[in-house]
């Protein structure tokens, strides 16, 4: 099994893979369609950089740069990751290119991770490091730094039977009566093999989503594991998850505390993809206005939560009477 382009549309977009070809025949636009071409040399056109990534590797080596670039009579923005994989972001079409030593699986991962949130950003549509589920047909994000706990909280509230929208990226649009919705990202769950022990029974077989990562790519509905939303659901409401270690045997507080309009803002910022990239594109003040607006449409809150797994079932009841409350 190996991560691969799905064949049902994603995030509100259908993909369609086509094979190389010259540019003066790079697909029209159509509604809800992005082609996706999968390039045997790397991107030939020239190029002007715009930004390294702010972060780095242990080596001091930024782990991406992007710059200005066209493609044919498209004008569009070259992301070029540290492990060899770049992505020429056009308006109708992503031009993917991996070297040899660059896995497929890894080729897609960065294309779900990295280059796929960037061309939603550069359409004014916000990406952020979330995994949401539906709650009633609502929309509820879980957010924080990777490894801070949003995929487990995730995967536990789709094994208790809760809709998955997507997980660990999640993309914020407008519908046609300005509320702001969440599409059903990718099909799968991101689990430690830990998790997906507990959940599925098994993970060896299930794709690594880098090869220097032991987590997997979970598909939802294997084995009548988890549900998927079929459609975009309204935002009700967006968590930043907070796991403590507790210092006693008896510390076992969960707290939901609300934040400021203000406050919220800042740490959506703080929980986007990318950011640096769309700050050096420009886009910032009209990705704080659609925050503003979310933050206005959905309530923002702390949620702060002893680490285990014996209190997950606790903290799930507690988000369920607070998105009902």
């Amino acid at each position: 099994m190996s991560i691969s382009l799905p064949t049902e549309p994603v995030y509100g977009v259908q993909f369609v893979e086509i094979p190389p070809l010259p540019e003066t025949l790079l697909p029209a636009a159509r509604e809800g369609v992005l082609a996706t071409i999968r390039l045997s040399q790397r991107h030939p056109y020239d190029s002007q950089l715009i930004a390294h990534s702010k972060f780095v590797d242990s080596a001091g080596v930024p782990v991406g740069t992007l710059a200005q670039t066209s493609f044919g009579d498209q004008q569009g923005h070259l992301l070029t990751i540290r492990d060899g994989a770049g992505y020429c972001l056009l308006p109708t079409a992503i031009l993917c290119y991996a070297p040899p030593e660059v896995s497929e699986d890894s080729l897609w991962g960065y294309f779900f991770s990295a280059a796929l949130p960037l061309w939603f950003e550069l359409r004014g549509q916000p990406a952020l490091h979330a995994g949401t589920v539906a709650i009633n047909g609502r929309g509820v994000s879980f957010l924080t730094h990777s490894g801070g706990g949003k995929s487990t909280l995730n995967a536990m509230m789709v094994a208790a039977g809760f809709l998955l929208v997507a997980d660990d990226v999640t993309i914020f649009q407008r519908d046609s009566h300005g509320r702001i919705i969440a599409p059903p990202g990718p099909r799968q769950l991101k689990m430690w093999p830990e998790t997906a022990l507990r959940l599925v029974g098994r993970y060896e077989d299930f794709p690594r989503v880098h090869p220097r990562i032991e987590k997997r790519a979970v598909p939802i509905g294997v084995e009548g594991f988890g549900h998927m939303a079929t459609e975009a659901v309204p935002m009700r409401a967006l968590y930043l998850v907070e796991r403590y270690q507790p210092a006693t045997p008896n510390d076992t507080t969960i707290q939901i505390v609300p934040l400021s309009p203000a406050q919220a803002v800042i740490e959506l910022l703080k929980a986007s993809m990318l950011t640096w990239f769309p700050q050096a594109l420009g886009l910032q003040p009209a990705r704080i206005k659609f925050l503003g607006d979310l933050v206005a449409q959905a309530s923002v809150k702390r949620l702060r939560y002893p680490s285990g797994w014996e209190h997950l079932d606790r903290v799930r009841a507690a988000v369920c009477a607070d998105v009902e409350g």
